[in-house]
């Protein structure tokens, strides 16, 4: 995929060679399971796209049934116009409104059925054409070949008209004066016509049927995206959004992380790659964040070296794409990452396909901003509210998952339970609110001298549960030492600005699987060996690496 740096300069291009490009959008549906002939229109639609078809066969049968009552006709004119007339509007109504219904619009072998029908059916008013008006009968083929564009598509419609050019040449032979110049020179001019039509019809119901599509796929992910409250679920919604919409082979999200791009999902040419970072400075994408706007390529290479002034690196698959856009992910005002799409071939992406990617990603940045929201309320709830640490219940979900992992994996953990030594005394000479002073201060001094990947939370009171998962009994101890020190060094004072004395602690440590086989009987070695260096005076670490 291509990464690209450069200066900062954007500029639309409009798009140009839509039918290519609609062509394009086609074969990307036959070859994705969800191929286009699962992207048919619905009955009413199809027949909605019929209905100047159908118009014009029930007018042109009014019109033969009306010219029958023409005084002079003769009388074997007469009965061809009214036979022709009512079996062609009996006909109408029942495939129309009736078979087409019954069998649906997608049916293969309605379809398959449907060519010979029409083939035979429209031999009649050959065989009749002396007895019919001049005009009747190539009237009688382009209305039959429309509707069975639109209904049954390109190939059925060829095969119609094959299978009629060849009855109205064998009835030539047969019935008149033989094959005449005029006869081929219409014949030509038939097939000529019947491309035309079939294949600007078949364009238009593919366009009609993606765009179909697009909006189907929009009002879906706009629902399952309001309704998630998961970022890795969100991200996993853009990505089936842009698969099943854009005839992309590449395409990425990142949000924001300090002042880098992260890319929490990178898909190239099949594969899925981890997660990496680009950077702001210098890059498309840091452009497109930046800046708050969107960006269209379709040359990427040609635009990025004579219009951009960019450099093209890669990232994913070490090849370079030809087309790029990227659009900002904004919520609440701000931008807070981009969703990129990119293909290795040129001129892949128009206008509208920059849209539609705009709608993905506007409903995206809404739903992650949910997610975000979510995520913090519900982050909040796991917390003690003075102390930011985990709350009780919280705590006891994080141990047990830790220790389920260290039971797979055949590691270690080990457990502190700590309490600050007479901590009821600062309370009672300094106040309450100094008393939580010194439980947010302490808290914030274990933080320091822990991994992230450690855990502490709030047990009950002044007391607190460290735990440490892949440490041995050294290395436990170790780390109650250095919180030890560290909390002796603390600075504190009371409301009138005095300095006052730091606290003392106590620890006791138990470790897994070594001393205990599960969460409970862990807590209560901890707590145990806590009562016992708080029976030994203050600032004690039960046991020590000697006594263990």
């Amino acid at each position: 995929m291509v990464y690209l740096r450069g200066e900062r300069h954007m500029k639309l291009i409009d798009h140009v060679h839509y039918f290519s490009r609609l062509y394009r959008s086609a074969s990307l549906f036959s070859r994705n399971p969800r191929s286009i002939s699962s992207l048919n229109l619905t009955l009413e639609d199809q027949q909605r796209l019929a209905f100047p078809a159908i118009f014009v066969g029930m007018a042109l049968c009014l019109f033969l049934l009306l010219s029958s009552l023409q005084t002079g006709m003769p009388s074997i004119n007469r009965q061809v116009n009214i036979g022709v007339g009512l079996g062609g509007m009996l006909y109408i109504v029942l495939a129309f409104f009736v078979i087409l219904p019954f069998f649906g619009p997608s049916n293969p072998v309605v379809h398959n059925a449907s060519v010979l029908v029409n083939a035979a059916l429209i031999s009649i008013p050959i065989l009749l054409q002396p007895y019919l008006m001049d005009g009747v009968v190539p009237l009688a083929i382009a209305t039959l070949m429309a509707s069975s564009a639109v209904l049954a598509g390109r190939w059925p419609t060829y095969l119609f008209i094959l299978l009629t050019t060849a009855i109205q040449m064998l009835l030539g032979r047969t019935e008149f004066d033989g094959v005449n110049s005029g006869t081929w020179l219409t014949s030509v001019f038939l097939v000529i016509l019947t491309v035309l039509v079939t294949e600007t019809i078949t364009i238009m119901k593919t366009a009609i049927s993606i765009q179909f599509h697009r909006l189907e796929t929009l009002n879906r992910v706009a629902h399952s995206l309001s309704s998630s409250l998961e970022i890795h679920q969100v991200i996993g919604l853009v990505s089936n959004a842009i698969q099943t919409t854009l005839d992309a082979d590449t395409y990425y999200l990142g949000l924001m992380r300090n002042d880098v791009i992260w890319l929490e999902l990178l898909y190239d040419d099949g594969e899925f790659f981890p997660s990496t970072e680009v950077q702001l400075d210098n890059s498309l994408a840091g452009w497109v964040v930046t800046q708050g706007k969107p960006l269209l390529l379709r040359n990427v290479t040609t635009e990025a070296r004579e219009k951009l002034g960019i450099r093209v690196s890669t990232i994913g698959q070490p090849r370079l794409s030809h087309s790029w856009m990227g659009v900002p992910l904004e919520a609440s005002g701000r931008i807070i990452g981009i969703v990129a799409v990119a293909s290795y071939l040129k001129n892949q992406f128009s206008q509208s396909d920059l849209e539609l990617l705009q709608n993905v990603t506007q409903q995206a940045a809404m739903a992650l901003d949910n997610a975000a929201h979510h995520a913090e309320v519900e982050d909040q709830s796991r917390r003690d509210t003075l102390t930011s640490t985990l709350n009780h219940g919280a705590l006891l979900k994080s141990l047990d998952y830790e220790l389920l992992d260290a039971r797979v994996t055949n590691q270690p953990l080990s457990l502190i339970m700590l309490d600050i030594d007479k901590f009821k005394e600062y309370n009672d000479h300094f106040g309450h609110l100094v008393g939580d002073q010194v439980l947010i201060t302490l808290c914030e001094t274990i933080r320091q001298n822990i991994k992230n990947t450690d855990i502490i939370g709030r047990w009950g009171g002044e007391e607190f549960v460290i735990a440490l998962p892949r440490a041995n009994a050294a290395q436990a101890v170790q780390v109650a030492n250095r919180i030890r020190r560290a909390i002796g060094e603390i600075s504190l004072f009371s409301r009138d600005q005095k300095p006052i004395p730091a606290p003392t602690i106590c620890q006791g440590i138990a470790l897994y699987p070594r001393e205990a086989g599960d969460n409970i009987a862990l807590i209560d070695l901890a707590d145990q060996r806590l009562y016992e260096a708080k029976e030994r005076g203050r600032n004690q670490i039960e046991p020590d690496t000697e006594a263990w």
